[in-house]
């Protein structure tokens, strides 16, 4: 059973959110899960879920995109630092914008950071594929995975015991040489209930907090949001500040 003061901060209120909404009030009401409240990102304050929750007390609609909610995360730091982030599977790689907004927004020269696209080989996974403007996703899966798995230790798709976590597997790839930054952030989604995973902001606000102590000095950062089995991999630049030498 999870706190009951905890609130869930879910991407989108259309037909992902209101899946979510739907699958947390549920798992509530069997006693599975416990929280505070639901509040739901979107630009449109007449979304799906404030339509279909008008007047529920524990359903909040806040109305934000959903790269520039990150601001909102960090000046309630305090207050959400407890909650858990339901991320939306169509959404951009959310956690890396709001720690690349985040930096500029604390005084960091936006100049001064910039996206770090992969390059090199990409890990030897079932699947492996840098796409757009250099972001990479991953995969352990050895297959189409079947909608809404919650990744359990015996994989669906080869009926055997799962034997990998892609978190230790880029772990291992930054260790050995392979992934061309300084450092790596990982942030892990971890299924809470039936079809809904979610990350601890906690993780986030720490992730922030290491970066911002590393941006005075420069550095070359791959931050990964990461699952059991997939994920997706993109890396900040930061030079170091005026009179700063790196050597």
């Amino acid at each position: 059973m999870q706190a009951a003061g905890r609130h869930y901060l879910i991407i989108g209120g259309g037909c992902y959110g209101s899946y979510y909404v739907r699958q947390l009030l549920a798992a509530r009401a069997r006693g599975l899960v416990d929280f505070a409240g639901l509040r739901v990102l979107d630009r449109d304050p007449a979304c799906q879920v404030a339509q279909a929750y008008a007047g529920a007390a524990d359903v909040e609609v806040v109305v934000s995109g959903w790269e520039e909610a990150g601001a909102l995360v960090f000046k309630h730091r305090r207050r959400w630092g407890g909650d858990h982030l339901v991320p939306a599977p169509i959404a951009p790689h959310i956690a890396w914008e709001w720690l690349r907004r985040q930096l500029v927004a604390d005084g960091v020269a936006a100049e001064r950071v910039r996206a770090l696209p992969w390059s090199g080989e990409a890990p030897s996974l079932p699947f492996a594929q840098v796409v757009r403007d250099g972001t990479l996703v991953l995969s352990h899966a050895p297959g189409m995975c079947p909608v809404n798995c919650v990744e359990p230790r015996r994989c669906p798709l080869t009926s055997s015991w799962r034997d990998w976590e892609l978190r230790d597997t880029l772990l291992i790839e930054h260790a050995q040489g392979r992934v061309t930054a300084d450092r790596l952030l990982t942030l892990v989604c971890r299924h809470a209930v039936y079809g809904v995973g979610t990350i601890p902001l906690r993780e986030v606000l720490d992730a922030y907090d290491r970066l911002r102590s590393w941006a005075e000095d420069g550095v070359r950062v791959a931050i990964a949001t990461v699952s059991a089995c997939h994920g997706i991999v993109d890396g900040l630049e930061i030079a170091a500040a005026a009179g700063v030498d790196r050597g």
